[in-house]
């Protein structure tokens, strides 16, 4: 018996996208700072800053557009577990596409069921 293939909906899509900013010595180490999940419509499902675990040494704002007020004034910015939380239900049983999701899901949020 030939096994079954379920063809994704447009429904099933989710598009991921990642930011990081550095930390450590030259801001040489990435830590996530923001995520966004949209669906194919492009509406957004999900998007919120991480606030840092350790100091933060490089914000990359010239690509990142990040600046300290987003991460560190009071309520900008969520626990990392939390996000992490947030992302895993709201991707569950969804095609993920984005740049690099190797990245993203192996190193800066390691959620993927």
């Amino acid at each position: 018996m030939a096994p079954q293939y379920h063809r994704p909906t447009s429904q099933d899509v989710v598009a991921l996208a990642c930011t990081v900013i550095g930390v450590g010595p030259g801001g040489s180490t990435s830590m996530l700072a923001r995520v966004a999940i949209t669906n194919y419509r492009g509406e957004v499902l999900l998007d919120c800053y991480v606030a840092p675990t350790m100091p933060v040494t490089d914000y990359r704002t010239a690509t990142t557009g990040i600046e300290p007020g987003h991460l560190h004034s009071v309520g900008s910015a969520n626990k990392f577990n939390d996000v992490q939380q947030w992302v895993a239900t709201t991707i569950r049983d969804k095609v993920v596409v984005g740049y690099a999701l190797w990245n993203d899901l192996s190193g800066q949020l390691p959620f993927y069921p």
